[in-house]
Parts: structure tokens; sequence; C-alpha cells
């Protein structure tokens, strides 16, 4: 029986995408070039030309594949309940990552304005089927003007010196002043309470104190000195149990942890900064090691991939649960993803187009970072990094059209609220431990993976 759930398995990861990467530019830098250059230009001249970016031909067959797997599995008597369940859960994920490209295709190639609005509306419907919650959009309307509100607190317009600096603020008022944000409350914005961090902060040290201490007391490492700590771990804690292993990327600028390769990924120049005390404890190790890999290591020698490699849509729990474990471990919580809230609701909502996304973005994150009596130099460094920075997320928040809103980047924010309401609920669970850590790559609070899990731990997929 595992044999064949192998062989299926096998199938349906040959019709399997990586949806980003098919949906990126495959001229991204020079797109960005000439978009910063040309104020005129309303979005990037995006070109979809790369190895990455399959076309609709190689698509097309992938949802035939599936098609035809999906035929033979309802006439394949060998499997075993639990064993279609699962299969049918990848397959349909599949489909759906197979589809949402295609329609991304079929908008950028639409010969009339009737096949763009119907490539619209499918682009729209798979993103939902991907990324949204309980089927509906994944976002709030009270928290979306409220997450505007919390970045217009931080900006002082008596403190605009410049006037280049004046007129943003007004541009940004006046692109802003149909969202009511004046009046929303940002306790509409989740945010857990010290206790339940301080709880979950507990559980983890309970669970992985033993991983902590491998860690040397000094104010910086270098990316080799990380590389060689995660390795150390690895081959000390998990010897023998995985293929698991971190090198040292020089091209990165973001760590990652690539499942299906076995690898972590550590950036020689981080963009967020250097590896500090704090950010080995709670990114390297809390993040990353302790969650992202440790729930994949519990069930790499099962051999049944979605296990270790990740349920369809597992990451919108286990991103929340490893951010919640970062935040918790250095007491200093941060609300994730508020541009990328912003921007996809400024395209769903106000149907801002990619420059008038990408204004506000900048406006937002410049202005707010803005200081008295700042030197000509420093203002011009933050507002180049201000100006890459809002590209690069309205590039991601309309990926693969550069008009339409791509939701897969609310996840930041919405794994968070899932996470921390989940642990709030069952804080009192006393096998709290083992469903966040020892349940594989599943999403705890999805009832189907749950049932999966429980099927797991009983023999059913041996």
């Amino acid at each position: 029986m595992k044999d064949i759930l192998h062989d299926y398995l096998q199938l349906i990861n040959a019709t399997d995408i990586t949806v980003n990467d098919v949906l990126n530019p495959s001229n991204l830098q020079e797109a960005q070039k000439e978009f910063l250059a040309n104020p005129e230009l309303r979005k990037p001249n995006f070109k979809y030309t790369g190895d990455k970016n399959l076309s609709a031909e190689v698509l097309q067959r992938n949802l035939a594949s599936i098609g035809q797997i999906t035929k033979d599995l309802g006439s394949d008597t060998r499997l075993n309940a639990a064993q279609r369940q699962l299969l049918e859960l990848c397959l349909e994920d599949n489909k759906n990552k197979n589809q949402l490209a295609l329609s991304a295709i079929h908008y950028r190639d639409a010969d009339c304005q009737a096949d763009q609005s119907a490539a619209a509306v499918d682009f729209y419907n798979y993103n939902i089927r991907l990324y949204g919650i309980d089927n509906d959009i994944p976002i709030n309307h009270e928290v979306y003007p409220a997450m505007v509100k919390w970045y217009m607190d931080q900006i002082n317009p008596h403190i605009l010196e410049r006037e280049d600096d004046q007129r943003m603020y007004d541009s940004l008022v006046e692109a802003l002043r149909n969202i009511n944000w004046q009046s929303a409350s940002l306790e509409t914005i989740y945010r857990p309470s010290e206790s339940l961090m301080q709880q979950y902060t507990a559980i983890i040290q309970q669970h992985f104190g033993h991983i902590f201490r491998y860690i040397p007391q000094q104010a910086e490492y270098t990316a080799q000195e990380v590389c060689d700590l995660i390795n150390k771990i690895i081959q000390t804690e998990f010897a023998g149990k995985t293929k698991m292993k971190a090198v040292v990327d020089t091209k990165r600028t973001n760590m990652s942890v690539n499942q299906i390769e076995r690898i972590m990924y550590l950036p020689t120049r981080r963009a967020k900064g250097p590896y500090t005390y704090d950010v080995v404890k709670g990114v390297v190790i809390g993040h990353e090691l302790c969650i992202h890999i440790y729930r994949s290591i519990q069930y790499e020698s099962s051999g049944v991939e979605p296990f270790y490699q990740g349920l369809p849509g597992y990451s919108m729990f286990e991103e929340g649960q490893a951010t919640g474990a970062e935040h918790s471990l250095v007491k200093d919580y941060r609300i994730a993803g508020i541009l990328h809230y912003i921007a996809i609701a400024l395209a769903e909502y106000s149907s801002m187009d990619f420059r008038q996304i990408y204004e506000v973005i900048k406006a937002l994150d410049f202005l707010s970072q803005t200081k008295p009596n700042e030197s000509d130099t420093e203002h011009q460094k933050r507002l180049a990094a201000s100006q890459h920075l809002a590209f690069n997320n309205t590039n991601r928040d309309l990926r693969g059209t550069g008009e339409l809103p791509y939701f897969k980047d609310l996840v930041y924010y919405n794994a968070n609220c899932r996470f921390w309401r989940y642990f709030e609920q069952h804080q009192d669970q006393p096998d709290l431990a083992i469903d966040l850590f020892e349940s594989g790559k599943i999403d705890p609070s999805n009832p189907t993976h749950y049932e999966l899990y429980l099927k797991f731990k009983n023999g059913e997929f041996s």
C-alpha cells in the first residue's frame, strides 16, 4: 500500500509548480530601472520569458495529467480511504496552482476586453481557493483602514523640512482620501497579549531549551558561523534522521528553507541586518530551525512527502507559528505584513494601478521614518531604500499581471492571527506542544489536516 501511495505522489509531484516562479517577471531589474526613471509609466514593462515562466501548453498538460490521475484514483481499489483523501487534497491544490498561473497568462495575452475580464475572474477565484479564508477574500474591511491609520500615525508632517517631502505627504493624503482611515480603530489589528507570548515562550523553551544552549554568547556572527552552528545542531540532535543541511548563499538577501531540496539558505548579506544574538536566537533557531525545519524532520523517514514537505495550505498556520516563536523569544511583537496588506487592499478595493500603489507604499515607508535635521546623504539613502521596497512589494502583490491583486502575501498577517487565536483557544490543552511541534507540516486548525494527521498516527499510511 505504501508503494502505491508513493507512486501516486510521484505522479502528482510531476504536475506541481511553484506559482511565484511562474508568475515572476524575467526582466525584474531592467523593468524596475525603467519604471523608477520614468514617472509617466503606469506599470513596469514586465516580460515573462524565463525558464521558470512555464508556457500555457505546459500548464495545460499538467492539468490534463491531473484529470487523468483523478480518474485513475476513482477506480483504484488498492488505496485505503486515508491515502485517497491525502492524494485528492494534493491533486486539488496542484490543479488550483496550475489554473491560477494559466489565468495570469490568459489575462496578459487576451485579445479583447471580454477575454481579459473572464481571465481576471478566473485569477480571482483561484486566488481565493489557494489563499482565501473560508472560501472568501482574506482581507478584513476594518483591519485594512486601521493599518493605513497605523502608518499615518507614524508620520509627523510638522518635521517634513523639504518641499519634495511635503508634496509627497500631500499626495499621499489625497490618494487615501476615500479610505476613511482617520476614524479607524487600531484595536481591530490583532495583537497577542503579553501573557500569551510568555506562555508560548515557556512551551518553546521546554521543548527546545537544549537547542538554544548551542548558541555561543557574542554580539554578532558571520553567515558562516551561523551555518556551522545549524549544521552542528542538526548533526548532533538529529543524526541519521534528516538530509537537511545549512549552506551559505552569496546571492540571496533573506533566509529560506527549501523543504524539497532539504537545504536552509543563509545569506552572507542579510537584507534585515546582521546576525546579532537576538536574530540567531529568534529568527535562525526559533523561527527557522524549531518550526520550519523541526516540524519537517519528524516525518522525513516516513516517505509520505506531504507530511514533511507540507500539506496544501499548511503555511497559513506555520508561518504564524514561526513568526510567533521569533517574536516571543526576543520579547518584541511586530505586526507582520502591513504594507502587503495595504497594497493588496488598494488594488482590490480602490482599483489603484501599479504606479498609484507604488507611490502610496513608498510614501508610507519613507515618511514614517523621517527624522528632523536629517542630512542630505541619509535622506537620499532612505528614499532609495523606500523606492526599492515599494517596487518589490507592489510587484509581489500584483505578481503575474502587474494589475490584478495576488493574495499570497496576505499570509504574513493572516497566519499570525490564525496561529495566535488557535494558541489562545488551546493554551490549556495538555498535549498542545505535540500538536504544535510533532504533527508534521500541517495546519492543526484545519480539520482536514488534523484528521489526516490522526490517521497517520493510527498507521493508515503505512
